[in-house]
This record gives C-alpha cells, sequence and structure tokens, in this order.
C-alpha cells in the first residue's frame, strides 16, 4: 500500500507499468473516451489489435485534451501493434485520448501503458 511521505507516493508499487483500455472504432476522426487520472503518470505505450481491416493506412494521434501530443501510424492488416515509447506525461486530471485517422472502416481495440510518477500527489 503506498504511503505517503511529505504528500507524494513513496511505495515502489506506485511505479508499476498499469494498463487501461480503450477501443479505437470504425468511424473516421472518431476519438476513444477520456482517461482522466487524479495521478499525475507517464503514458509509456499504447498496445493494442486491429479487430477490422482498415481501407488506408490506420493511424491514431495521442491527444491531450484536445491537443496533439503524438501520433502513431498502425497499417491496414488486421493483428497487433504497439506505438513504442512515447514517454509523454499527463498532469492530474488531464484527458488523454485517440483521435483516429480518417480510415473509415478499420477498428481496435488498444491498451494504454501507464505509469504512475514518483511525484503525483496522492489523497489522505
Amino acid at each position: 500500500m503506498a504511503t505517503k511521505s511529505a504528500g507524494f507516493y513513496d511505495s515502489p508499487n506506485c511505479t508499476v507499468r498499469r494498463e487501461v483500455p480503450g477501443t479505437i472504432l470504425a468511424a473516421a476522426s472518431g476519438t476513444t473516451g477520456p482517461v482522466i487520472m487524479y495521478q499525475k503518470f507517464k503514458l509509456k505505450a499504447v498496445n493494442g489489435v486491429i479487430t477490422t481491416q482498415g481501407g488506408t493506412t490506420m493511424g491514431f494521434t495521442v491527444r491531450n485534451g484536445t491537443n496533439s501530443v503524438g501520433s502513431v501510424t498502425i497499417g491496414t492488416a488486421t493483428g497487433t501493434f504497439t506505438s513504442g515509447a512515447l514517454d509523454l506525461i499527463f498532469n492530474s486530471l488531464d484527458q488523454l485520448n485517440l483521435l483516429k485517422s480518417a480510415d473509415a472502416t478499420g477498428a481496435a481495440l488498444v491498451s494504454f501503458e501507464i505509469e504512475v510518477t514518483p511525484d503525483a500527489v496522492c489523497t489522505a
């Protein structure tokens, strides 16, 4: 269990990477629902499975709210993919979401690989 030291997390468990699921819908420029966390965190990677083959090269923009902070191209064939290392910082209550490319048919299930940062403030 995390303990509080000067208002920050100090347990090694707090830096264990976590997975948060999401879905990229089969619609052009669709978005995933936002991932909102009280804790400051680092987005390490976006991993997933293309469930419906796209007609053009499918990809997505990683966003914080409506601001673009990264992008990933994942191709058209069904199968697994990973974004590779992103290491993007999201502050408390920032809104992580993905904006799909203009491909109107491709769809994917995604998993956000996150890591709570040691300087994330914990609740009492």
